[in-house]
């Protein structure tokens, strides 16, 4: 086994990203650079932390070159330098099991380390939410890496994820579409704003699925939940069946579960809490 933990992020104090967007736009470097060999990850405001299986001769410099990407990009949208690295990617070699899981627990546990801390499975932009069976976010190999890890893969997944929610109708809506949405877009680790775009990859399809069913269950009909795709209601009826009901469990857990609602909340334009359980008529 050969496995890397590579560390990469912003000069001094500055900040390496500041919107969900600006989330995405490096994750989707990053995946370009190092998928399939990515085990875990974790982005946060500063910095990012990757855990690959690979050479140091190829992984940190693909990493580096992502890096580069992304911050020449970002300059290049603002009209100024607003970002700069730090410097080169570090990184530690991982040489066994042991070692590969610490490194994994250790890159999902960072959000606990903030100034408003949260735990590793309320923060959307790493890896532990797909460890932990609440997102198809295809970034991380998983089942590779809980293979590498070996008998450490249970500690290695951190702690146990809440129940996923039920497939069960209800009478009334009890969240607004908007949030509904959101959800879908986070259980594939893609931007809301995707959603409605004209994109038709598999995951994109997918989270317009869960969005339609996940809204039926809710209590709303096709036709109010078209507009929030950009869709016809004939459209919105067919996008139903590339869900899967695991998926639809999962946006809805991200839904009712308080503290993953509450930064799914923070993701939705103009939301405020009591958007978590008001009805949109």
């Amino acid at each position: 086994m050969e496995a890397l933990h590579l560390t990469a992020g912003a000069r001094g104090s500055s900040r390496l990203v500041d919107t969900d967007e600006d989330r995405h736009e490096l994750l989707e470097k990053v995946e370009r650079a190092l998928a399939p060999t990515v085990l875990a990850y974790c982005l946060m405001d500063t910095h990012i932390h990757v855990v690959v299986e690979g050479s140091p001769a190829y992984a940190p410099d693909a990493l580096q070159a992502a890096m580069v990407a992304y911050t020449r990009l970002q300059n290049r949208h603002r009209g100024r330098a607003t970002r700069a690295l730090r410097g080169h990617v570090e990184f530690t070699r991982k040489v066994d099991a042991c070692e590969l899981a610490r490194a994994i627990r250790y890159v999902h546990d960072n959000p606990l380390k903030t100034q408003a801390p949260l735990s590793p499975i309320e923060h959307p932009f790493s890896s532990q939410r797909a460890f932990s069976g609440l997102s198809y976010h295809g970034l991380a190999a998983v089942p590779r890496a809980l293979a590498l890890v070996g008998p450490h893969a249970r500690w290695a997944a951190g702690d146990p994820p809440p129940p996923l929610a039920d497939l069960e109708p209800v009478p009334v809506p009890t969240v607004r579409p908007p949030l509904i949405l959101a959800a879908a877009a986070q259980t594939y680790g893609l931007p809301t704003s995707h959603l409605p775009g004209p994109g038709r990859s598999p995951a994109l399809c997918a989270a317009r699925g869960v969005f339609v069913r996940l809204g039926v269950l809710e209590a709303y009909d096709r036709e109010q939940l078209a507009p929030f795709l950009g869709r016809s209601r004939s459209q919105t009826s067919r996008l139903a069946e590339f869900a899967p009901d695991q998926a639809v469990r999962m946006a809805r857990t991200l839904i009712r579960d308080p503290g993953l609602c509450r930064r799914l909340l923070r993701s939705v334009p103009q939301a405020s809490p009591s958007d978590a359980r008001q009805p949109c008529i």
